[in-house]
């Protein structure tokens, strides 16, 4: 089965192809759920490539640390419940499941082994995951102890956000430890 005839099962509007920018697009009367797929280029509406795959290999990443991509429309706002003009938007990349399409440097977890929902409501206790949804990437690491000074000066050094994002999840946080600590917690308060 295609994915478009998957998503058409369940009653996924795919009418529209273009990327889902205006509200109108991407909220159709009748259908509360829509996919749809696009690139990311120079010129496209994510305002650059992101640092990833072949863009880095390539070199022609977007290199402006003032670009906040958690904060657009496919970045981490409202991953957790939507926010102000946009649609709650998480991202599955094969079974890993991120907050946004660039994805974290280790997936929040894994939707074939979990409910996605379940993934969420989890993470949502986290203040690190909730600044991600208010689109705020700097100050995700304030309650681990890392100041946002620190964020923004490696956000410079490194010319990325998204790049300060792995930096922050491979050195300061580890999603697998939350998780399983969390996991633990609930396990116990179980009759």
């Amino acid at each position: 089965m295609e994915l478009a005839e998957l998503f058409a099962s369940r009653n996924v509007n795919g009418d529209d192809k273009d990327p889902l920018i205006e509200k109108e697009t991407y909220l159709v009367k009748g259908h509360p759920l829509s996919w749809g797929y696009w690139g990311a280029t120079e010129d496209m509406w994510l305002g650059g490539n992101w640092a990833r795959g072949r863009s880095l290999e390539k070199n022609n990443w977007k290199k402006d640390p003032g670009h906040n991509f958690c904060s657009i429309l496919s970045g981490g706002i409202g991953f957790l419940s939507g926010a102000e003009g946009i649609p709650q938007e998480i991202s599955i990349q094969l079974w890993r499941i991120n907050p946004c399409c660039p994805g974290t440097y280790k997936a929040m977890r894994d939707a074939r082994k979990e409910k996605v929902a379940d993934v969420l409501a989890r993470v949502a206790e986290s203040p690190v995951f909730q600044s991600i949804n208010r689109g705020d990437p700097l100050g995700m690491g304030e309650s681990v102890g890392i100041p946002r000074e620190l964020a923004v000066a490696r956000t410079e050094d490194l010319q990325n956000v998204c790049l300060w994002c792995d930096e922050f999840f491979r050195d300061y946080f580890d999603v697998e430890k939350m998780v399983t600590k969390f996991m633990q917690t609930e396990d116990s308060s179980k009759p």
